[in-house]
């Protein structure tokens, strides 16, 4: 058993630092993320655990020793698309192996500015602690089918891959490749991810930066956003994101509750290039 553990956690290795180094085509995913993700101007590559693991970095599963549940729900001002997410992670029954599930539905009426889309993403991940508490891998899956006007825009599958070290107590690196393999009609491109984060009991504040490999130019994003925790169970966040492609400019905040069993999050965002979009989250956790 131990052999095989062994076995598998090489192999995974092998293939995160294959995809860190050697993607550079196009590929394709549709724009998933945790709320508690979004309250930190999506700045979460080297901090994700949770459901925010399946969507930003998969090594983030096995950084907690927690089970979580989550159901979310968002609504975009802009585009009028309505999204609601479910997802289990697991990090604490095996501590050779995380991993976790998730489904997301997106949805817009007729009149919406992205009239009747339907979408539908499901993840998968597994992670591993190479060196426990030092360094993480994973990797995921992720299947996808949009349609719009009820006509097939893109159905497929592609992969997801990434890492976290943790550089002493405080400090923490993670990198990740989403989108390795092209989805056709997904208007998602290849993403490489590298963030850095700094963390006490009750503050932590993370860095990002996304480099996107489109078609005919490639674009750089990147994040930073902070989180204070009061009286150990309030957190407030607040964050910026810059979308080169879209040229949006998001700002954000957001407020929750945690408790050892139960937490919730609520978030806002608004873009300062167009004051026209905003975005409301919500959503609810179980932790076991």
């Amino acid at each position: 058993m131990k052999r095989r553990k062994a076995l598998f956690a090489a192999q995974s290795l092998v293939l995160v630092l294959c995809v860190v180094c050697g993607a550079t085509s196009a590929t394709a995913q549709s724009d998933a993320t945790s709320i508690r993700a979004m309250g930190m101007g999506r700045a979460a590559t080297a901090s994700a655990t949770g459901s925010g693991a399946l969507f930003h970095n998969p090594a983030g599963v096995s950084a907690l020793m927690m089970y979580s549940v989550e159901a979310a729900f968002s609504h975009d001002m802009g585009s009028g698309l309505n999204t609601l997410q479910a997802s289990i992670t697991d990090g604490k029954s095996n501590p050779s192996i995380g991993g976790g599930v998730g489904y997301r539905y997106a949805t817009s009426t007729r009149n919406a500015e992205l009239p009747s889309f339907t979408g539908h993403d499901v993840f998968g991940v597994l992670s591993a602690p190479i060196v426990p508490g030092v360094l993480l891998i994973g990797a995921g899956i992720h299947y996808i089918d949009y349609s719009q006007f009820d006509n097939e825009l893109a159905r497929g599958v592609t992969l997801d891959s990434g890492l976290m070290v943790n550089l002493g107590d405080f400090i923490s690196f993670g990198a990740a490749v989403q989108n390795i393999l092209k989805v056709d009609g997904a208007d998602q491109n290849l993403e490489t991810s590298f963030g850095l984060n700094y963390h006490s009991h009750i503050f932590q504040v993370s860095f990002d930066t996304q480099v996107e490999f489109a078609d005919e130019e490639n674009f750089v994003n990147y994040g930073v956003g902070a989180e204070f925790m009061i009286g150990q169970s309030v957190p407030i966040r607040a964050g910026y994101h810059r979308d080169a492609r879209n040229d949006e400019q998001n700002i954000s905040a957001g407020v929750g509750y945690r408790s050892a069993v139960i937490g919730g999050d609520i978030l806002f965002i608004q873009d300062v290039v167009d004051t026209s979009n905003r975005l409301l989250g919500l959503a609810l956790n179980v932790y076991l």
